[in-house]
């Protein structure tokens, strides 16, 4: 009888033990990394009546939080959703600098790949039969959370919501890691990273400066607030997805009002996840080309304005107010708008596509006398003080980190004196040896023929005396824009064009519309009809198997440190094998850096030629 007794409690012992295992309400568990052998504590919550099948969300903590924080935060959203919460904290005893995903140290991605385990942990626990987890992290934690996405070959991440870094990792070779992939020692899987559905959120009124946020240099060329920097982090993504032809599954919003506060975010991150539960999630991450075999088709073309120009060859340039009636703050909204307007407009930099120059009419120091400053020129080239001393514009991509480079120095502003310089060059206003502007514009080497000129003016300031600089333009060929910042007279802006169908008014925060609008009235400024044709096709016989390699656009110009996606299709029949692959790309020149090399180059070589670092 004492022997059954005993049985019967063990047995009783052991359902409890296996209930315990992850109980309804708060707790915790502990897990050891099977990656390096450091433990990752990860404070749970399970709500009351939860199934087999209920969604799993791991929520990454920001600075300062252990884990419960983050966890206690979602409580309520875990109740309300019928959510499984997860909040995995990488003590930097263990796991240093955790923001940085573990590639800034030894641990490498050791904590990219400690998320599935995290999880895998979890279903054991729960008996559950989910296969896939949603990811959320705030701060931080978006920090970790987008670096985590470009890094990890993980097939469980189900769907990605970032809520306002401090700083992020853009996916360009051109900076280095943190900021950029340049030196980061892993291999970025971007194909996976764009395709994966991810919202990237930012609270409206998150613009605050102080010493939670990170402000160097580095950081601040993404923008000066989380707000710049996520909407630039996001554009240059999607810019770099499109110039490697990749599919790009990502939103973008900006929730109004909110501050750096993790609870409207949460909110708003929540009901995502609830979204994406119902309506449930595609992910097909095939080639962006055509597939479609020929076959004969009559085609009427509309009789209407061509699609818009900026999506097609254009050489553009840009005259920005940088004085001190612009301001800097007024200055970095400029830089995300354009940003913005090049992501919304499809403008591609490229031999086929669009050439973008720059000029900033600056004193470079506040009240100083007006020294025209060429930023960028058609050619692609990054100046200063006359030289080019930057690494050349090569890409979509490259363009919008040039574009984020601009330096807000105040002066006095002269719009005359900088669209002249457009067209003479030189400037003659200072000595040689110390400032030169450089050749003209219009009729550089980047200036292609038939191919439309375009100059769009954005200033805050005063206009005089524009109008022989106009007319010498128009001269040109070039087609004149202006955008004055609210504060701009319309008959300034009306000078600055002579035609007021040519001139926007807009708030600064509304300067990617405005350039919309340009575009559109390049489109009806060029022509008007196109006549109704017949376009036949041939008619053949597709054949089966594989068609031949096709290689997008390289990411970078330096060794081979660039990347590019190659993509085949199958036609039918067999096809063994992949249908991408990604692949170095790129020829020698000098190296952007002398601090190290992208993953992609080793075994890296540094060969000095004539005392120049040059890219083995």
């Amino acid at each position: 009888m004492k022997n059954s007794i005993f049985v019967i409690l063990i047995f009783f012992s052991a359902i409890c033990v296996a209930l315990a295992q992850l109980p309804t309400g708060s707790s915790s568990f502990q897990v050891i990394s099977a990656v390096n052998n450091k433990p990752i504590d990860v404070a749970t919550y399970v709500p009351i009546g939860i199934t087999k099948s209920s969604t799993i969300i791991i929520v990454m903590h920001g600075a300062g939080d252990n884990g419960v924080g983050m966890r206690n935060a979602w409580i309520n959203l875990a109740n309300q959703y019928k959510f499984i919460i997860l909040a995995p904290y990488f003590g930097t005893q263990w796991w240093g600098t955790y923001q940085l995903a573990g590639l800034d140290g030894p641990t490498m991605d050791y904590e990219i790949d400690s998320l599935d385990i995290v999880f895998q942990e979890a279903t054991k626990r729960l008996n559950s039969t989910v296969l896939k987890y949603y990811l959320y992290g705030m701060s931080a934690g978006c920090q970790f959370v987008h670096r985590a996405s470009t890094f990890t070959s993980s097939t469980k991440i189900k769907a990605v919501v970032c809520a306002s870094a401090g700083f992020y990792t853009f996916p360009t070779d051109m900076e280095m890691y943190p900021y950029g992939l340049f030196g980061s020692g892993a291999e970025p899987k971007l194909e996976k990273h764009f395709c994966r559905n991810t919202v990237i959120i930012v609270g409206g009124s998150d613009t605050t400066r102080d010493s939670a946020l990170l402000m160097s240099s580095a950081a601040d060329a993404q923008g000066l607030t989380r707000l710049a920097r996520a909407q630039n982090y996001f554009t240059s993504s999607k810019a770099a997805a499109t110039q490697m032809e990749l599919t790009f599954n990502w939103r973008f919003n900006i929730l109004p009002g909110v501050t750096h506060d993790n609870g409207p975010l949460a909110i708003y991150a929540a009901a995502e996840f609830a979204k994406w539960d119902q309506n449930g999630i595609t992910e097909v991450c095939a080639s962006l080309k055509p597939t479609t075999p020929a076959t004969t088709t009559t085609t009427t073309l509309p009789t209407t304005a061509l699609p818009n120009p900026c999506k097609g060859p254009l050489d553009i340039v840009f005259v920005i107010d940088g004085s001190d009636t612009m301001t800097a703050a007024r200055f970095n909204i400029v830089k995300a708008q354009i940003a913005a307007a090049i992501n919304q407009n499809g403008i591609v930099w490229g031999p086929n596509a669009a050439h973008v120059g720059i000029v900033i009419s600056t004193g470079l120091m506040v009240g100083g006398a007006t020294t025209p400053y060429r930023h960028l020129d058609l050619e692609g080239c990054q100046y200063y003080a006359g030289a080019c001393t930057n690494p050349t514009v090569t890409s979509t991509a490259t363009l919008l980190a040039a574009i984020n480079n601009m330096k807000f120095s105040g002066g006095k502003n002269n719009i005359a004196l900088s669209m002249s310089e457009t067209m003479t060059g030189e400037y003659e206003g200072l000595p040689d040896s110390w400032y030169v502007f450089g050749g003209p514009f219009w009729g550089s080497a980047g200036d292609r023929p038939n191919v439309p000129n375009v100059m769009i003016v954005i200033s805050g300031a005063d206009t005089s005396n524009v109008a022989p600089a106009r007319d010498a333009l128009i001269a040109q060929g070039v087609k004149v824009f202006a955008v004055g910042l609210s504060d701009l007279a319309s008959t300034q802006l009306n000078a600055i064009t002579g035609n007021p169908s040519n001139s926007f008014s807009n708030a600064p925060e509304a300067l990617a519309n405005a350039i919309t609008n340009i575009c559109h009235q390049i489109g009806s400024t060029t022509t008007t009809t196109k006549p109704t044709t017949t376009t036949t096709k041939a008619t053949t016989t597709v054949p089966s198997g594989w068609t031949e390699w096709t290689t997008s656009s390289c990411s970078a110009n330096c060794g081979l440190c660039g990347r590019a996606v190659m993509r085949r299709i199958c036609r039918g029949g067999i096809c063994l094998g992949a249908n991408s692959s990604t692949v170095t790309c790129g020829a020698p020149t000098l190296c952007p850096f002398g601090l190290g090399f992208p993953s992609c180059c080793e075994p890296a070589k540094r060969a000095i030629i004539n005392g120049v670092i040059t890219c083995a």
